[in-house]
């Protein structure tokens, strides 16, 4: 068997995969976090990323977030809207940083959504969490948003 630019570590519990960026080892991959974006209430633009919400509804948008290890090294990414996102295969032993990006100048348009808090109304970004978070972020429109 052979495995390109890894190290093959056998445990007792089985095969893992070292030196591979962003390869968590398989008896450890199986926790999540999920993040949900939320866009602050204005007049001056729709209540909700998504098609519908609790609040209404949207465009059909989402905003992209970043998942790091300890080390800082990227570990996951992906968009989500009110309806969440589920970062998958992540160590229940570890602490990771959820990082979410702002959108400017958003589809070429000349508004930004930027990134204001967290549902407990902290800003730290990027944010420690632990397997089996929940967060919630939330966005304000800017810059060329009537009232924004």
């Amino acid at each position: 068997m052979r495995i390109r630019n890894s190290l093959l570590v056998f445990s007792l519990l089985g095969v893992v995969l070292l030196g591979v960026p962003g390869v968590i080892p398989a008896e450890a991959a199986n926790g999540t976090i999920t993040v949900y974006a939320h866009r602050i209430r204005a007049s001056y633009w729709d209540p909700c990323f998504a098609t519908s919400c609790r609040a209404g509804t949207g465009p059909g948008a989402s905003m992209y977030f970043e998942v790091y290890n300890a080390a800082g090294n990227l570990v996951r990414r992906g968009y989500a809207d009110e309806n969440g996102h589920t970062f998958t295969g992540l160590n229940s032993g570890a602490t990771y940083y959820v990082y979410p990006e702002d959108c400017d100048s958003c589809h070429g348009s000349n508004h930004n959504v930027v990134f204001r808090h967290w549902g407990d109304d902290t800003t730290e970004r990027p944010r420690a969490a632990h397997v089996g978070a929940r967060l919630n972020a939330w966005y304000a429109c800017t810059n060329g948003c009537a009232g924004g």
